[in-house]
């Protein structure tokens, strides 16, 4: 599933620490209390020390106790679903999934409705990450049902458009289409909301084999990323769905262009997963355009 669908960008998190160093963090903590181990986990998750973070998180969710007041039951839930989502980014999806399990289990115990949503997100992400469409769709139909309600339109918009993209790499247009449906009935006035609302209608107009439509409303989102200064990430998924698209038309060299542009910034900001996508698709275009010894040098790369 290309990146944008999954409203978790991944991201490359530092070296997870032994547990002799986990627990020597863990003593030198005990004398904080959980607000203070919340508040310095979300400093800094937010400054982007996402190793840090995690230790004050994991150190705050060590303090759970079924004596603990409701509040800080709920800080140690979202400590679990935050650090679930730092280590996704980070491709350690059993640990992701451990936290989040456990994280569940805490904000159903409690009828932590919100939080309770956002683990399934994060769960369905880890699912469709791994191409398993059908449970992705079912964990974001859970969390749908928890949101649908005017306080929680954001994070429904997020998962509507998951849901758009999971129905469509699962073969069904038809639903993608429906939640598309959804999703344009739920406006919202935000950036995101907009940029999203192009890509899924680009999205299920290629899977009901209307390229030249599609290629529209991509090509539309790029204009709305250079029109609002959106950040390379926004122009990383537009393209790449671009490339894909000209892949599929035979129009290798139109592919080409967009992909080696993904390739210049993937490497600059380090971001491997957009990498190694570009290098399969450089690869296939290519040997498409009959170059069989670029071809090879991008999947021995890739």
């Amino acid at each position: 599933m290309p990146i944008f669908f999954l409203f978790l960008i991944i991201s490359v998190v530092g070296k997870a620490q032994t547990s002799s160093g986990k627990m020597d963090v863990y003593k030198s903590l005990t004398g904080k209390n959980i607000d203070d181990l919340y508040s310095l986990g979300m400093k800094y998750e937010k400054t982007g020390e996402k190793a840090k973070a995690l230790t004050f998180y994991n150190a705050l969710v060590s303090k759970y106790s079924d004596d603990l007041a409701k509040e800080e039951k709920k800080k140690c839930a979202e400590a679990f679903s935050r650090s679930g989502d730092i280590y996704y980014r980070s491709r350690q999806y059993s640990s992701a999934m451990n936290q989040y399990l456990s994280g569940l289990r805490v904000s159903e115990l409690n009828s932590f409705g919100f939080i309770t949503a956002q683990i399934y997100i994060g769960i369905g992400n880890i699912y469709s990450s791994h191409n398993d469409y059908e449970m992705g769709i079912h964990y974001y139909k859970q969390a749908l049902l928890l949101v649908d309600n005017p306080k929680g339109k954001s994070i429904k918009n997020k998962v509507l458009n998951n849901l758009v993209g999971a129905s469509c790499f699962a073969g069904r247009a038809s639903d993608g289409e429906k939640y598309l449906r959804m999703l344009l009935n739920s406006r919202e006035n935000t950036t995101d909301y907009e940029f999203n609302l192009l890509m899924c209608n680009g999205l299920v107009a290629s899977y009901k084999g209307n390229m030249l439509l599609s290629i529209q409303f991509y090509n539309k989102a790029l204009r709305y990323v250079e029109k609002e200064k959106l950040s390379e990430a926004y122009y990383e998924s537009v393209s790449s769905c671009l490339a894909q698209i000209y892949l599929e038309i035979n129009q290798p060299d139109s592919a080409i262009s967009y992909l080696r542009k993904n390739e210049e910034i993937a490497k600059r900001i380090h971001q491997i997963d957009l990498l190694e996508e570009t290098m399969r698709s450089l690869s296939e275009a290519y040997e498409k355009k009959g170059n069989h010894t670029e071809a090879m040098a991008y999947k021995m790369r890739y």
